[in-house]
């Protein structure tokens, strides 16, 4: 009795692991081409914020210039006391 039913159980769980894994499959074909988007999504995001960091760091770059020769220009007007 009890060989019996751990067999239907078995052939129970065995069916239902075939179904999940059916199941599973035909998720992954269906959301494959959403993640093939999110990754190329994923990239172009990568490759915008490297290019913004490139591009800040040559504005930080020309604002320190820029605050430099304002200086020097600003020393150069003051009149000279002698």
């Amino acid at each position: 009795m009890t060989l019996s039913y751990l067999d239907k159980l078995q052939e129970d769980i065995g069916k239902t692991l075939e179904k999940v894994s059916s199941r599973e499959k035909y998720i992954n074909n269906q959301l494959e081409h959403l993640i093939q988007e999110y990754r190329s999504a994923q990239a172009k995001l990568s490759e915008a914020k490297e290019r913004y960091q490139q591009a800040s760091g040559g504005v930080t770059e020309r604002t320190r210039v820029l605050a430099e020769v304002s200086e020097r220009i600003t020393r150069v007007k003051q009149p000279v006391n002698g």
